[in-house]
């Protein structure tokens, strides 16, 4: 397929549903040969890879734990590097007040958010000749900038995983390596499916556009940012939130 990531060979984490499943479509359909990782999920994965092929594009799929360091280095193991990287992962939404919850909570939600990243960069960065050239992590822009109340372990790994990105994007410059995050606000994906619809109405009249993000919002900045238009952008924060914060 042709297209600005035509040849391109790009890893898509967390890619079975909402953003990570936008992103690959996204992906695919400017040309890049993408790569879906799932570590649960599989036969949404494998109808998603199904759609993507008979559009044309170069799919294959990916089972990872990516939480495990040699799960990970698997994915890495391959003669091709990957020249994108799009880390789509977190934990389900915790529903309790922060004193309320166990540390182990906590613990699953940096193993997922930040312990999952630092291991997919280290991978990447270990390769003999490195094609990785840009890499893009999705946070929540409403999280960083008005905390909800009783999401205390998914706050705080958020936090962590944009204090690794900027950190990553400094070290990583001089080597011609982008790492960028894009924030959507509030997004209709499985992982807000089980917010009470009041509540999304209300979210949704606090955004100054009057809605909520879809997965394709952030696709649309995902893409951004991963191709040679940000080729001079990194350590950004790209907010996809209708006006949010303004």
């Amino acid at each position: 397929m042709s297209g600005r990531f035509a040849g391109q060979r790009i890893l898509v984490c967390g890619a079975a549903t909402g953003i990570g499943a936008a992103a690959a479509r996204r992906l695919a359909r400017e040309g890049a040969n993408v790569s879906l990782q799932y570590r649960t999920r599989a036969s949404e994965v494998e109808t998603l890879r199904d759609e993507l092929r008979n559009e044309g594009a170069a799919v294959e799929i990916l089972a990872a734990d990516l939480t495990l360091p040699a799960d990970v280095d698997a994915l890495f193991s391959g003669a091709d590097g990957f020249g994108g990287i799009v880390h789509s992962v977190s934990a389900p939404l915790p529903s309790a007040r922060f004193d309320r919850l166990p540390w182990d909570e906590y613990q699953a939600h940096f193993d997922v958010a930040v312990r999952s990243a630092y291991l997919i960069l280290r991978a990447a960065l270990a390769r003999p000749a490195p094609a990785l050239r840009a890499s893009v992590f999705v946070l929540t822009s409403a999280t960083l900038t008005a905390p909800p109340a009783d999401w205390a372990p998914y706050l705080v790994a958020k936090h962590a995983l944009w204090a690794l990105v900027r950190s990553a994007a400094v070290e990583l410059a001089a080597k011609g390596i982008r790492v960028n995050c894009v924030s959507p606000a509030f997004t209709t994906t499985p992982l807000t499916a089980g917010i009470d619809p009041r509540v999304s109405e209300l979210i949704a009249k606090s955004i100054p556009m009057r809605r909520l993000g879809t997965p394709e919002d952030a696709a649309s900045a995902i893409a951004y940012l991963l191709s040679d238009d940000a080729a001079f952008v990194t350590g950004a924060n790209l907010p996809v939130g209708g006006g949010l914060g303004i």
